[in-house]
């Protein structure tokens, strides 16, 4: 359980700080961003309500996914 929640307070502080960033608004550089984000943790996003609850904060701003993309899954 520890672990989980680890990985949601690494999800909330990334997708915060993604938010935040000035100029984030290339379809293609959230798509890079979100691979990367999604390898960096290993890809160990499988339990469905902590993947659920993080592709809700999950958005790509502004841009054409601003409808709110998730972390493509592996």
């Amino acid at each position: 359980m520890d672990t989980w929640v680890l990985v949601l307070t690494l999800f909330s502080q990334s997708a915060v700080s993604l938010a935040t960033v000035p100029g984030y608004s290339s379809e293609a550089e959230c798509e890079r961003t979100a691979v990367a984000f999604n390898s960096k943790t290993g890809g160990r996003i499988s339990d469905d309500k902590v993947k659920a609850s993080f592709e809700m904060r999950w958005t790509c701003l502004p841009g054409p996914r601003s409808s709110g993309q998730s972390i493509p899954s592996k």
